[in-house]
């Protein structure tokens, strides 16, 4: 949206005729599903997508101008459309193409911020060639609660706009991560020895080249803060803390797998799941093939496999084994993984397998106590910035948003039984603190991680929303 968009609205702006649906957030989702919606709807609606930055589509994910962040899946599986699998890439071959291998073979990997721009493209493309009875209306506004009113919601903005929607569609993405436990708090005070957001490129790239750097946590996250830091000639080794020394995985070419899920009966906990999947694993090691290809064959899969297993046993998923398959699941480009391995070997990277314990500031530095991974004794670290680059936050009632917090707190939404999202029934509708299902009101995306488990990366957010969308467009 160019930048004249990213005004207020005061709500007498938004008077319309017919349905009102109000989409809250507007990243890849929120702004997937008014795509669907502007397509979809057969009678007179307004489709509002509210959004707190201003900036609709690119999201937290897709917001960064740093060409060093790459896409974490192939340009051949990125399109925003499943019945156009090749969307996306009919889109990059324009744009650059003499240089762009992503558009030329579909294989590469391309940058955040081109998608970032890909999905504000799709976005316009659909408000422009909208049905005249549609109507699209991006809102800047930071909507922090809901009231229900009469069959259904008047959202209320922190600066005390209202706007009355029929139905609301809680698209609100990913929350930076949490801080860590530790003794001594107020050290999270000082934005100049701690960031809390490792998306905040500005704040990274100010960081002084000399300055002793601890990235907190190893994942995809971890990489992303390195590459920004690299790009911007940080001289000082930076050091990674991992609790369980675990370091993201690379994306390798191999040949599909066989489906070995359909037609099988399903061990019911997870160590039969983990005991199948390793089997397939050796077995496609002995045919020349690769366990990329056996994790990705589950992918259809997945929702499903989650679903079928009892609370208890998703529970001790995210106890122990969470933390390996995000390592196997979620990986990195080969590129990237390229430039972080150059980074060991030349000593610019330090691994520490421990937990950290407290931070705290003391004669121009900071210490950082750790517990080592097996060790009776904690040691002390001397860095300076701390980057908090644990990954995305997962504890629902943890969350600092406002509108989160709200809804719980009045007992409209609920959390799920693991407290890793909102409770959701199949279609998508939240259910309030007594067990009910709240009429218009719903959630899409990492929102329904306890529902689906797999649901932040765009292949599974692709199909949710264009589903979801069928299902909403089809009531009018």
């Amino acid at each position: 949206m160019a930048e004249s968009e990213r005004q207020p609205h005061p709500p007498a702006a938004l008077e319309a005729t017919g349905r009102r649906i109000g989409i809250i957030g507007a990243g890849f989702t929120g702004a997937l599903l008014a795509v669907h919606l502007i397509r979809q709807c057969r009678t007179p609606t307004q489709v509002l997508l509210f959004d707190r930055t201003g900036r609709f589509g690119p999201g937290l994910a897709y917001r960064t101008d740093d060409r060093g962040h790459l896409l974490n899946v192939r340009a051949a599986n990125m399109s925003a459309f499943p019945d156009q699998p090749d969307h996306f890439l009919r889109w990059l071959d324009p744009l650059d193409p003499g240089a762009n291998a992503a558009g030329a073979t579909g294989q590469a990997f391309a940058t955040r911020s081109q998608y970032g721009r890909y999905l504000q493209d799709i976005l316009e493309t659909a408000r422009r060639e909208a049905p005249p009875f549609v109507h699209f209306e991006p809102v800047f506004a930071d909507i922090t609660d809901l009231e229900p009113e009469g069959p259904g919601h008047r959202l209320i903005a922190a600066d005390g706009s209202g706007y009355r929607v029929d139905d609301v569609v809680l698209c609100l993405g990913n929350f930076p991560p949490r801080p860590p436990a530790i003794a001594n708090t107020g050290f999270f005070d000082d934005p100049r020895h701690y960031l809390s957001n490792p998306w905040d490129n500005a704040a990274i790239e100010a960081i002084p080249p000399d300055r002793p750097v601890l990235i907190l946590g190893s994942g995809l996250t971890m990489v992303d803060v390195v590459m920004t830091l690299t790009r911007m000639g940080h001289r000082t080794p930076l050091v990674v803390l991992s609790r369980h020394g675990l370091l993201p995985t690379v994306h390798r070419a191999s040949a599909p797998w066989p489906d070995f899920i359909a037609g099988t009966e399903l061990p019911a906990t997870v160590s039969g799941l983990f005991l199948l999947v390793r089997a397939q694993v050796r077995q496609a090691a002995r045919h020349g093939g690769d366990w990329r290809s056996v994790i990705d064959s589950l992918r259809p899969h997945l929702p499903a496999l989650w679903r079928g297993l009892p609370l208890s046993e998703r529970q001790r998923f995210l106890r122990r084994l969470r933390p390996y398959w995000d390592v196997h699941r979620h990986r990195t480009a080969p590129e990237i993984a390229g430039t972080i391995a150059r980074l060991w070997e030349r000593e610019m990277l330090r691994l520490v397998t421990g937990r950290l314990l407290d931070l705290e500031r003391k004669d121009g530095a900071t210490l950082a106590t750790i517990r080592p991974r097996g060790a009776d004794s904690d040691v002390t670290l001397t860095t300076d910035v701390v980057i908090n680059a644990t990954g995305l936050a997962t504890d629902i009632l943890s969350v600092p948003d406002a509108l989160i917090r709200n809804l719980l707190a009045r007992g409209l939404v609920r959390p799920d039984p693991l407290a890793i999202g909102l409770d959701v029934c199949d279609q998508c509708g939240l259910i309030d603190r007594a067990g009910q299902s709240v009429p218009n009101l719903y959630a899409l995306g990492p929102l329904t991680r306890g529902a689906w488990w797999e649901i932040t990366a765009v292949p599974e957010l692709r199909n949710q929303a264009a589903q979801f969308a069928r299902h909403l467009a089809g009531r009018y």
